[in-house]
């Protein structure tokens, strides 16, 4: 009996040592699983580490040079080494839209440049200078809507009935620079009326044929001497006047000595028909050399009768010497 119980212990504990055995083995694989679980783990984080630490020696370099540029940036915009990051965003958006803007006003420039260049060379063939380019123009736009205006009845009367296309431009060209003479002759005209409105009693009932079309003062034609003998008439008119006087024969055909009054009328009547078609008078400026009121008289009346005149109190010659 004792045997068999002492079997039994013996039994028993072999099995509690097996089982013993058994559960240090299963703990052991499972140590080992962990153990290997964490090797990887740790190898991953080694590896991870590895590349943190080499993004972050290229985010320093990256940094440095940012911080270099930024230097730059801040003396370029002249904020100094201490510098407000928000105020040099700000200047930088504004520097873009200023390069923008830049970019716009060179495009203008260009686009200006090569329209002066033609006006030049417009002026350079019409022989104009750059300041007479806008009259020219705006006397251009009047005479195209004058021009607009007129029927084809009106153009029959300018032109002949055979004419080639030469010629029509030749004789539309002559019209053209009569309407432009006659334009710059109204707008003086007009001023000159405007200056005469506040100088009551000055007996002037008609404008002068020719007034300077900025100012409105009156532009004169001929100048007369008077003498004892005979009434001497010369160019008086001012230079801007020269390609008009050579194309109006009633004008210069005037210019001589007179022994009467009655010469001079008959040499002036064609001017003075003139004048009176325009409903416009020419002045004329007056120097009396006379000696006698039996020559003065008929003389000063015969000028008077055809043109307005101004008197001047000193002597030709020293008007002459005053002029040159």
């Amino acid at each position: 009996m004792e045997n068999v119980d002492q079997d039994s212990t013996s039994i028993f504990e072999t099995s509690l040592a097996e089982l013993a055995f058994i559960l240090f083995f299963i703990l052991l694989l499972f140590a080992s699983w962990q153990l290997n679980e964490y090797s990887e783990e740790e190898e991953e984080s080694r590896q991870d580490n590895s590349e943190l630490n080499e993004r972050n020696a290229e985010l320093l370099v990256e940094n440095a040079l940012l911080e270099d540029s930024l230097a730059e940036v801040s003396v370029y915009l002249g904020l100094g080494e201490e510098f407000d990051p928000e105020e040099m965003f700000t200047k930088l958006t504004l520097a873009g839209e200023n390069e923008v803007r830049v970019q716009e006003l060179e495009e203008q420039n260009a686009t200006l440049e090569e329209a002066l260049l033609t006006i030049e060379e417009t002026a350079s063939d019409s022989g104009l200078t750059l300041d007479e380019i806008p009259k020219a123009l705006e006397e251009l736009a009047e005479i195209s809507e004058i021009l607009s205006e007129i029927d084809e009845d009106d153009m029959a009367d300018i032109l002949p009935e055979k004419v080639d296309e030469n010629d029509m431009v030749d004789i539309l060209s002559e019209k053209v620079d009569e309407v432009v003479s006659e334009l710059r002759d109204f707008r003086g005209q007009n001023l000159a009326l405007r200056n005469q409105l506040g100088e009551p009693g000055n007996g002037l009932d008609h404008p002068p044929c020719w007034a300077d079309e900025t100012t409105g003062k009156a532009q004169y034609v001929l100048n007369v001497v008077m003498t004892e003998l005979e009434i001497q008439v010369s160019q008086g008119w001012p230079r801007i006047r020269n390609a008009e006087v050579l194309e109006n024969a009633n004008i210069y055909s005037v210019i001589g000595s007179y022994d009467s009054d009655q010469g001079f009328l008959d040499a002036s009547q064609a001017i003075y028909n003139e004048s009176v078609q325009k409903e416009c008078r020419h002045i004329v400026r007056v120097f009396d050399h006379t000696q006698t009121k039996a020559a003065y008289a008929p003389f000063y009346d015969a000028i008077f009768h055809h043109f307005y005149l101004y008197k001047y109190e000193n002597r030709y010659e020293e008007y002459e010497r005053n002029t040159d």
